[in-house]
């Protein structure tokens, strides 16, 4: 079917609305009025696109003026309208260019154009028709509206990355999502905290919630570009870089500003990295200089300056122990720094642009990416280059991290892909698939449950790793365990102890009873039932027989748990079976040479 521009007339876009019958047709204009256009179509063929005549302009309208000396001057949108939503009674929603969203209804008024005092003030062709009855403002320009929950919200999409939802009834503006609207740089989670993570951007740092997939702070700085960022270790500062040389620092909870180093670097500053006790901070800049402040409650000041790199500094990571930095820089060149005694250490070399660098959880080795496409290994004592590992088959390497543990590492670059990695194996174990530009930022969250990743486009993606923690795995193995391990231990027990009587029993060719011998077997039937009942009725009546053999009287088990009678002489017992056995004297009450009743006269206690 081909569409003319009559049929794109009934299509309904942001600024585009026709109403239910299909007779006009609402268009937003960029000078702020609303064209009202009669479509013409033929009412009775839905199927025939081309109108009986040619679409005719009603009119442009606008908004009823506010001063009552200019009532037919009508008042405009400013920067035009961007979005319309139509409802009944001729109710309409309109979304402007400034953030402003209003309820209006239609007004009509009647114009006497004979009047002389009317005439000369008509200046625009645009007539006043609509009068506000609701107004809130989203702070930037309206790309969408649609309704939600049976017309009882309104879904607000702006030009920020932002979307709204605002109540019908009262017009309250609430954040629903929102993310960066340009590209981002940097990103950093917690010490010892997993559901909270920063990113840095142009004109704002942001700290996002991994629980609810939502923004949580927003640091402002206006015409400035974040490029880095990091949360103390200690929780109580969040340090920042810009590219006008100063590093600010802010609390996480309301972002107000703690401090600032002013010039801290010439040309802005690239990295940073701070020691585990918070004294010493590591930054590097754009002219290539790696710099060590010490940091106070009170006083920042500088202790060092390393000028080595010719380049800007790309990346910086602290080793475990607090003793040693490294540095990678565009230039093609790591630089190991012992930042005690400000010296350096090693210098490593290759034929690519270090884009990234970081020190194992023990230690030991380093693990850098750039423009080569490669995963570098290098030793710290010497650094020498242990091994190198294809990173992607078509593009640079930004970014990596590796997990707390040291078994997994995580990479990003310009091919767009996040790609999970198994450390001492070297390969690939999975890849991840979505983003929309060059991925810029990774990271693992403490407990190696999530993984986050941003790109140059703005957009922020949370994974779940399928990385199984030690937690996690200790509780796999308590749950693997059978819950009868208890109840198993007892019957072992008592069949041993049972089996060590009957063994005696046997040579003596005399049988013994004695309360012990009760209580088990009252045990082992209420062990039944946390046990199998069969495997136990099993064990009870082969240790029973054990006994029957040495001894020879007969003894039963039956489903109720009773015993056989013991009456020696005529059984005074209900069905010759009793539910307990007979009681026996006190040991302190019998004699030595007195039978026990029930045993016969060669069993004696």
């Amino acid at each position: 079917m081909e569409f003319d521009k009559y049929t794109l007339l009934r299509k309904r876009t942001p600024q585009n609305k026709v109403d239910k019958k299909d007779e006009f047709a609402w268009c937003g204009t960029s000078t702020g009025d609303l064209m009202k256009v009669k479509l013409n179509f033929c009412k009775e063929d839905l199927k025939n696109s081309q109108p009986i005549s040619t679409p005719s302009l009603v009119g442009c309208f606008a908004k009823h003026s506010p001063q009552k000396k200019r009532p037919l001057q009508p008042e405009l949108w400013v920067v035009g309208v961007r979005s319309l939503l139509m409802l009944k009674d001729d109710l309409m929603v309109v979304g402007a260019g400034d953030g402003t969203i209003q309820l209006v209804r239609q007004q009509q008024v009647k114009i006497n154009r004979l009047d002389k005092n009317v005439s000369h003030k008509l200046i625009i062709p645009t007539y006043p028709l609509f009068v506000p009855m609701k107004t809130c403002s989203v702070g930037a320009l309206v790309t969408s509206m649609q309704f939600l929950f049976n017309k009882k919200r309104i879904l607000v999409g702006t030009i920020k990355c932002e979307m709204l939802i605002i109540d019908f009834e009262t017009f309250k503006v609430d954040l629903y999502l929102t993310c960066h609207t340009q590209a981002i740089y940097s990103l950093t989670f917690p010490n010892n905290y997993s559901d909270v993570f920063a990113t840095s951007s142009k004109d704002d740092v942001r700290i996002w919630s991994v629980s609810m997939s939502r923004e949580l702070l927003r640091i402002r700085v206006p015409n400035f570009t974040c490029s880095s960022v990091l949360f103390a270790p200690d929780g109580r500062n969040i340090i920042t870089g810009w590219n006008d040389g100063n590093i600010r620092a802010f609390t996480p909870q309301s972002g107000r500003l703690v401090y600032t180093i002013h010039n801290a670097h010439n040309k802005g500053v690239t990295a940073m990295a701070m020691t585990s006790d918070c004294k010493k901070l590591v930054t590097g800049g754009l002219e290539g200089e790696v710099r060590i402040w010490q940091i106070s409650r009170n006083v920042r000041s500088l202790w060092r300056v390393l000028k080595e790199h010719k380049g800007p500094v790309s990346s910086l990571d602290v080793s475990p122990d607090d003793t040693e930095a490294v540095s990678a820089s565009t230039d093609g060149t790591c630089i190991i720094w012992d930042i005690v005694k400000a010296a350096r250490l090693a210098i490593l070399f290759s034929t690519t642009l270090f884009m990234c660098v970081k020190y194992h959880p023990n230690g030991c080795q380093l693990v850098t990416t750039g423009t080569n496409r490669q995963l570098g290994y290098w030793e710290v004592f010497d650094g020498s280059l242990v091994r190198e590992i294809e990173g992607s088959k078509s593009a640079a390497l930004n970014t990596l991290d590796i997990s707390k543990n040291g078994l997994y590492m995580v990479t990003g670059g310009n091919d767009q892909y996040v790609k999970l990695w198994l450390y001492k194996e070297g390969y690939a174990t999975h890849v991840g698939l979505g983003h929309g530009g060059i991925i810029s930022a990774v990271k693992f969250s403490c407990d190696m449950k999530t993984l986050v990743s941003c790109s140059a486009d703005g957009a922020i993606f949370i994974w779940k790793t399928p990385i199984e923690t030690e937690s996690e795995s200790l509780k796999s193995q308590e749950k693997s365990e059978p819950k009868d391990n208890v109840a198993e231990e007892k019957i072992e027990k008592i069949s041993s102890k049972q089996s060590v009587r009957s063994e005696s029993r046997a040579s003596d060719g005399k049988k013994i009873e004695t309360e012990d011998d009760k209580k088990s077997l009252k045990n082992l039937s209420r062990s039944s039932s946390k046990v199998s009942a069969k495997s136990c009725k099993q064990d009870l009546q082969s240790n029973v027989r054990a006994d029957d053999k040495s001894s020879g009287d007969s003894l039963d088990i039956s489903d109720g748990g009773s015993i056989k009678c013991y009456c020696t002489q005529a059984c005074t017992c209900e069905n010759g079976k009793m539910s307990r056995p007979p009681e026996i004297k006190n040991a302190s009450n019998i004699s030595d040479d007195e039978p026990v009743k029930g045993q016969g006269s060669g069993a004696r206690r």
